[in-house]
């Protein structure tokens, strides 16, 4: 891991707004300065932004006097790449938030590498760095006051330590695969062996697989005859039965009409008894035209009398009661005249209209008829 870039906002003694610290173009570099001045600051925030920790446990005493957040970018080269870490404290929620990205050369901007969350992000970071905190401090990094911790560490850290610098986990990660390459091959092996022995049993039963082979082809061969003419067969009977369903239903559909026809004709019959009974009452009526009129005539004379009954009354004043009760006689009788005169002449007038329409009905009843016959013919 070569330092690139560090940029401290709100850590320890550097304030805000964001003072980056370019080592682009360091090969050596050597902090000096008065206590206080901020250089194990500087060394404090690459370990805080890789890992979260520093001299002090509590990011409440990282972060700078009156603010109220902190941030430290460190950027960094590691196999030909340049990764940068953004690490970020909100201290009134206590929470803290971390980014990792690595920038594309081809694409001139940073590609995220960050996880789900804060933890799987910081695993990922520590497996791209192959150490933890504790390997950086008692190996590249030695705390201020500390530095004989790895002499004094136990021989069990110290070989986890040097482990984990060298990157020797990779070896047993090698081993446990040759392992496991070995086991697999082993498998392969037997299963290969079990497998030349079955071919050398059925290369011994060659003529009598060759002789069932040609006796399965046969069947299959059969086979496919009867299931093409099973779908012949099947086939032809589907349209037999397409054939019968479209009759069914042509027979249903002729069912149905001959029975609207019925009822057409019954009908129709019922419209023609009607009608010859009217005809027989308007000739009733016509066959009364005589008595009518006898009638009208006596209420001509009637009237008459009435006239010569009046002159009478005129000249008789005795009798003026009596031609009084005449006259409302009279009245009535004529009023009772002119409405059966009346109703006559409507009789008369629908008479005429029914016998002018007689042949008209005659002739459709002859239509009825024969349509009549026709469909008890079809039936």
């Amino acid at each position: 891991m070569i330092p690139h870039k560090l940029t401290l906002q709100n850590f320890l003694s550097y304030k805000s707004p964001p003072q980056p610290l370019d080592f682009s173009n360091m090969h050596l570099a050597v902090l000096i300065g008065a206590n206080g001045h901020g250089k194990s600051a500087l060394l404090d925030a690459i370990t805080w932004a890789l890992w979260g920790k520093a001299r002090f446990h509590q990011n409440d005493m990282l972060i700078h006097a009156g603010a109220g957040e902190m941030q430290v970018i460190f950027e960094f080269f590691l196999d030909d790449h340049l990764y940068s870490v953004t690490r970020k404290y909100l201290k009134r929620n206590r929470k803290t938030s971390l980014e990792l990205a690595v920038w594309d050369e081809a694409a001139q901007r940073w590609q995220p590498l960050t996880e789900a969350g804060i933890r799987a992000t910081q695993a990922r970071l520590d497996n791209l760095l192959r150490m933890d905190y504790e390997t950086f401090v008692h190996t590249a990094f030695l705390k201020q006051g500390q530095a004989d911790a790895f002499t004094t560490a136990l021989p069990s850290k110290r070989k986890e330590i040097l482990a984990k610098v060298l990157n020797l986990e990779q070896y047993d990660r090698y081993a446990e695969r040759a392992k496991a390459l070995k086991k697999e091959t082993d498998q392969q092996i037997a299963h290969l062996k079990g497998r030349l022995e079955q071919l050398k049993e059925e290369l011994a039963q060659e003529e009598e697989l060759r002789s069932a082979l040609e006796n399965a082809t046969r069947a299959e061969l059969e086979a496919r005859a009867a299931k093409e003419k099973h779908a012949r067969i099947e086939a032809e009977a589907k349209q037999r039965l397409q054939d019968l369903e479209n009759k069914q239903t042509a027979r249903e559909q002729l069912a149905q009409r001959l029975d609207r026809d019925r009822r057409d004709h019954a009908q129709t019959a019922a419209d023609l008894e009607r009608a010859r009974k009217r005809v027989e009452e308007l000739r009733s009526l016509i066959a009364q035209k005589e008595a009518i009129q006898a009638r009208f005539q006596a209420f001509r004379q009637a009237q008459e009398e009435e006239t010569k009954w009046s002159r009478i009354l005129e000249e008789l004043r005795p009798l003026e009661q009596e031609k009084q009760a005449l006259t409302q006689k009279i009245d009535r009788a004529r009023a009772e005249l002119e409405h059966q005169l009346e109703t006559i002449a409507r009789d008369m007038d629908r008479a005429r209209a029914a016998a002018d329409a007689l042949p008209e009905l005659k002739a459709k009843r002859a239509d009825l008829v024969n349509e009549m016959n026709a469909l008890e013919a079809r039936e």
